[in-house]
């Protein structure tokens, strides 16, 4: 697959407003403009847990743009072999481990297949994260999910966040709540370049030791989440 997309981005971890009106503010200082308000994200993560040759198959119907939806797949590990009758029809030898990711956001589905970064392996650079991502809207879970098992993934974990989003020039600034009481909001800021962010960081009024290239669940356990609550960790609805 050419010309991967990539995810470039960074969390903020130290010195972070301590309220949502407090980052809005400082949204507004710096002349960020709301790009997508406060909303629930619910998010279930699946891990390769048995590589095996695979023969499968998923309804071209699932995917909102078919060309993406075979993006993922191909990023996944699979290889359309054929489409009849609306199925494509799928297999693949020995699937690479990718980090996946089924969200709903309250008015979408996202399926998102992300590179898995091994620590020190020279992929995160200044505190900041950069790796592939290829992701595509989905019309219902169900079949994704399906496949996913039927090619050796399984469910790991199931979590639940607010965000609100900015953006501010060619970045997007995130801030996170958590369900559990013992984490305080993070924010995340993500762009088409390391040096895109990191200037956006400095604006901002931070510096590299406020910032960390670490996943949601490490900072949840950073923050004392036992490891049996982050695997579930929801709101109460």
């Amino acid at each position: 697959m050419q010309n991967i997309p990539q995810e470039i981005e960074t969390k903020i971890i130290r010195r972070v407003p301590k309220t949502l009106g407090d980052f809005e503010s400082l949204m507004k200082k710096v002349g960020a403009t709301i790009h997508i308000p406060r909303r629930l994200l619910s998010d279930r993560r699946y891990r390769l847990k048995n590589s095996r040759p695979v023969s499968t198959a998923v309804p071209v119907s699932v995917f909102m743009d078919e060309g993406r939806g075979h993006a993922t797949l191909e990023f996944l590990g699979l290889t359309v072999i054929g489409i009849q009758n609306n199925i494509v029809s799928l297999t693949a030898e020995i699937l690479p481990r990718r980090v996946v990711r089924l969200r709903h956001d309250g008015t979408k589905i996202i399926w998102t297949v992300k590179e898995m970064i091994i620590a020190d392996n020279g992929r995160s650079r200044g505190q900041v994260k950069q790796r592939g991502e290829v992701e595509v809207e989905l019309l219902t879970f169900q079949p994704i999910e399906k496949l996913l098992k039927e090619i050796g993934y399984q469910c790991v974990s199931e979590r639940e966040k607010f965000r609100t989003t900015y953006s501010l020039e060619t970045t997007l600034i995130e801030w996170q709540e958590s369900p559990s009481p013992l984490v305080t909001p993070w924010m995340e800021v993500e762009g088409p370049s390391i040096a895109a962010v990191k200037e956006i960081i400095a604006r901002l009024g931070f510096a590299e030791r406020d910032m960390a290239a670490i996943s949601d669940a490490e900072y949840l356990y950073r923050s004392g989440v036992p490891n049996k609550q982050i695997r579930r960790l929801v709101f109460s609805h």
